[in-house]
This record gives structure tokens, C-alpha cells and sequence, in this order.
């Protein structure tokens, strides 16, 4: 699910790119990949404090990672895209942030 994210993120991007009429120059492919995937980092001890039987605390911390998650794609992704591409700046906080959602949700009701 995260690899598949991975390459699906980036290919949407093009997609809106090309619907949009920009030039896919616009964006900086190689560094929204890096970027996206290290903040999926907070996966990696969300899934540990996930094995505490504990429903609350479970959620929480799923939160809580989808927290850091998006801030961090705000803080090192989201102000290049409004530089570059200031009208997909909305469509890429959709994108982003509902797949970075959509992966947390469904690791926590899928595995935990």
C-alpha cells in the first residue's frame, strides 16, 4: 500500500498537471518523492506503540502520526508546489494529505 502511494501520488500529479494545462516542469518530481516518502517515517513507531493493547492509545498514536506526517509534507513540500505552481497548490493539499490519511486509517483498521 505505501510503495503503491508512492508511485501513485507522483503519477496523479502529472495527471492534474497535464488536466491543468502546465508543463510538468512546473513541479519538482524528484524532490516530492523523496519528501513523500520520508513522512511516511512516523509509520515505522506508530506500528510499534500500535502492539499496546490498548484501543485509545492505538488511536491516538495513529493520529498523532497522521500529524506529523502532514506537517512535515507542509513544511518541506507544500510552500515549494506554491511557488512553482501557485493554482495546484489546493489540489496537491488534497492529494497529499487524503492519501496520507487514507494510508494511516487503513493501517490502523486493516492491521492494528
Amino acid at each position: 500500500m505505501i510503495y503503491g502511494l508512492l508511485i501513485a501520488v507522483p503519477l496523479l500529479t502529472r495527471l492534474v498537471l497535464w488536466i491543468t494545462g502546465q508543463s510538468p516542469d512546473s513541479v519538482n518530481f524528484r524532490q516530492m518523492i523523496c519528501v513523500y516518502g520520508y513522512s511516511l517515517t512516523p509509520t515505522i513507531p506508530v506500528s510499534l506503540a500500535c502492539l499496546v493493547p490498548l484501543e485509545g492509545v492505538r488511536w491516538l498514536c495513529v493520529l498523532g502520526g497522521t500529524g506529523i506526517s502532514m506537517l512535515f509534507i507542509r513544511e518541506y513540500l507544500l510552500m515549494d508546489i506554491s511557488a512553482e505552481a501557485p493554482s495546484l497548490k489546493w489540489k496537491m493539499v488534497v492529494l497529499f494529505f487524503g492519501s496520507q490519511l487514507l494510508i494511516f486509517l487503513v493501517y490502523r483498521v486493516h492491521f492494528f
